[in-house]
């Protein structure tokens, strides 16, 4: 063939004809090995050389140098907690606390935080310390983006106006749900300090949360960027995941009110009989709408 334009492959995933120099399937989103063309003066004589390298090696050159992986702090916040719980279950022998509504009180406590924690970090954290590390490794990348501080700053107030409600929400929730699970045990050890000043720390940390989490959602970072992989989407510090125990993918589509945005959407499964539904809002830079259409291609590749 003479003609750069005549020039074509073949997907190495569906099969789908495309032109030599796609670095992506139009069909089916498959990372495709790019061809380099070089032609003569004379449009005649043609060199085909064929990249060797994971096109998946070229974005992750590109992410921020310091990224690391904050997953971890939260693992290690749940292995202190249970190491906690277990030094509270144990802290009558170790002091040598003889009232039986003490001894009942801080062993019952200790061990409940010791198991609840550990559980909770093999299960959660655990699986979103591995997902994370092997989208900073690059592994099954599917896009990388970047964003002015401009559109950034934009989406940012928008998203804010759009769920500072459900901030106030979550803080009323933790709190009555601690109420509830607390306040047998208060009433049946007959109004125990110890209980007390449990449940009061734990409405103290529910207040704390919501209050981080309300302030976060407010901060415009300089450098925004998003990484969106096969199992997770990393939005700057923030994970979403959708690989793991009691998770599911459900699908990626534009979102209904604003087709600059991307809404991923998952479930967290609690039982066979209780779910919720959540998505993460993917904003589409200037100039990427093309490889937005190729990102929901790829995602939604994985539910059929």
């Amino acid at each position: 063939m003479s003609k750069v334009e005549n020039q074509y492959k073949f997907c190495s995933s569906c099969g789908t004809k495309l032109s030599v120099k796609s670095k992506f399937c139009l069909s089916c989103g498959a990372a495709q090995k790019y061809m380099e063309i070089d032609m003569d003066t004379d449009g005649e004589k043609e060199d085909i050389k064929e990249e060797t390298g994971d096109s998946s090696n070229n974005i992750v050159s590109q992410f921020p140098l310091e990224m690391k992986n904050g997953q971890k702090r939260n693992l290690n916040i749940c292995y202190f907690l249970s190491l906690i719980g277990l030094l509270m279950a144990f802290s009558p022998k170790i002091f040598n606390i003889t009232s039986m509504d003490k001894r009942g009180a801080l062993t019952f406590l200790g061990g409940a935080i010791a198991i609840m924690t550990f559980v909770i970090g093999r299960l959660i954290f655990r699986a979103r310390v591995k997902v994370l590390q092997s989208i900073i490794e690059g592994e099954h990348i599917i896009a990388y983006w970047k964003y002015s501080k401009a559109e950034w700053k934009h989406h940012v107030k928008e998203k804010y106006e759009e769920t500072k409600g459900a901030y106030k929400g979550m803080f009323i929730f933790l709190m009555v749900l601690s109420t509830i699970i607390f306040l047998p045990f208060i009433i049946a050890s007959k109004g125990n300090p110890i209980m007390i000043m449990v449940l009061v720390a734990l409405l103290t940390a529910c207040g704390i949360a919501a209050m981080i989490s309300a302030a976060s959602s407010k901060k415009v970072v300089s450098n925004a960027f998003v990484i969106i992989s096969r199992d997770g989407v990393l939005i700057n510090n923030s994970l979403h995941l959708w690989k793991g125990f009691g998770l599911r993918f459900k699908g990626a589509e534009y979102c209904k009110e604003d087709s600059s945005i991307i809404l991923i959407n998952y479930e967290v499964l609690y039982n066979r009989y209780a779910q919720r539904n959540q998505a993460a809002a993917v904003l589409i830079p200037k100039g990427k709408e093309q490889e937005a259409e190729r990102v929901i291609k790829a995602l939604n590749k994985e539910i059929h």
